[in-house]
C-alpha cells in the first residue's frame, strides 16, 4: 500500500523523502501508518525497480537532499496498481474478527462487555467521520476527503448494526 501511496504523492509532483512523510503524517494519517524507515525503504526499491530516480540537490543551509520524481515507467506502473487496487474484492482483515472466531472462550457477559466497549467506540468514531465529511464538503462538494470520510462512516455504522446483533444474540 505504501508502494501507491508514495507514487501518487509523487504523480502529483516531484517530492524530498522528508516532504512525503509530512504529507502522510497530515493527509493520509487514518489511511495508512508509516515511519520514516519503511517511506525509504520504499523509495529506494521503487528506484531500484525503475520507477523512480531521484537528484540530489543541495541548499546553502541544509545539508544534501534527494529529490524524488517519477519515472514514464513509474507513472505507467503507479495507474496500473491504483486500477487493480481499486477493482480488487478483497476484503480487508479487520481484528474484531478474531476476537469473534475465539468469542466462545470468554463468558457471555464478559463477551457482551467489551462489544458494549467496541460498539461505544464506533459510536464516537461515526460522530468524529459525520462532522470531518461534512468539514470536508464545505471546503470542497466532493472532495476525496469528504468521499473517503464518508466510506469510513458507512463502514463503522455497518459494523455497529452487526454488533448489535451479535450482542442480542449473545443476550439471547
Amino acid at each position: 500500500m505504501l508502494k501507491i501511496v508514495i507514487m501518487g504523492l509523487l504523480m502529483r509532483g516531484d517530492n524530498h523523502g522528508y516532504k512525503l512523510r509530512k504529507v502522510i503524517e497530515k493527509e493520509l494519517i487514518n489511511l495508512i501508518n508509516v515511519d520514516n524507515t519503511s517511506i525509504y525503504y520504499t523509495l529506494n526499491k521503487l528506484e531500484k525497480d525503475g520507477y523512480v530516480t531521484h537528484t540530489s540537490v543541495t541548499d546553502s543551509k541544509r545539508p544534501q537532499k534527494n529529490l524524488y520524481s517519477l519515472t514514464y515507467k513509474g507513472r505507467t506502473e503507479f495507474k496500473k496498481l491504483l486500477t487493480e487496487n481499486m477493482t480488487n474484492n478483497k476484503r480487508p482483515l479487520l481484528n474484531i474478527d478474531i476476537s469473534l472466531y475465539f468469542i466462545d472462550l470468554l463468558e457471555n457477559d464478559e463477551a457482551i462487555e467489551n462489544l458494549t466497549n467496541r460498539s461505544k467506540e464506533l459510536r464516537k468514531l461515526i460522530y468524529i467521520l459525520k462532522l470531518s465529511e461534512k468539514e470536508a464538503k464545505v471546503k470542497e462538494a466532493n472532495s476525496r476527503e469528504a468521499v473517503i470520510f464518508s466510506h469510513n462512516r458507512r463502514l463503522a455504522e455497518a459494523e455497529l448494526e452487526f454488533l448489535k446483533d451479535v450482542i442480542n444474540s449473545l443476550k439471547g
